[in-house]
């Protein structure tokens, strides 16, 4: 049937923690898409960071917490301390959060 795929086998139990970075306001590739493959490569292996920003893509994009989280990943191979979010109703896939830095405080006159 036309739009429909078979997705390869992506598990990988016993694989080191892999970081993933989903943005929940990303219009190019959609949140979800992040917790399916968290889900798919297997519990603890699939790790998300989750940041509650605007805009495609989230390292360089004014927050501290995503910056520093990946940068940790990448040169240190460290992923960020994990909780549980409410949404996953408990199962499902290991979970960091980052939120959209607060606008800046408007200037004096």
């Amino acid at each position: 049937m036309a739009g429909q795929y078979d997705t390869p086998e992506v598990s990988a139990p016993g694989a080191a923690p892999i970081l993933l970075v989903g943005n929940t306001g990303d219009p190019a590739t959609p949140y979800e898409g992040t917790r399916k493959m968290a889900d798919e490569l297997g519990k603890g292996v699939g790790v998300t960071l989750t940041w509650k920003g605007e805009g495609h893509a989230a390292y360089g994009k004014g927050s501290d917490c995503v910056d520093s989280a990946i940068n940790a990943y990448l040169l240190q191979g460290r992923c960020p301390r994990t909780a549980r979010s409410a949404h996953d109703g408990g199962g499902g896939f290991d979970h960091a959060w980052c939120s959209k830095p607060p606008p800046p405080e408007p200037v004096p006159p």
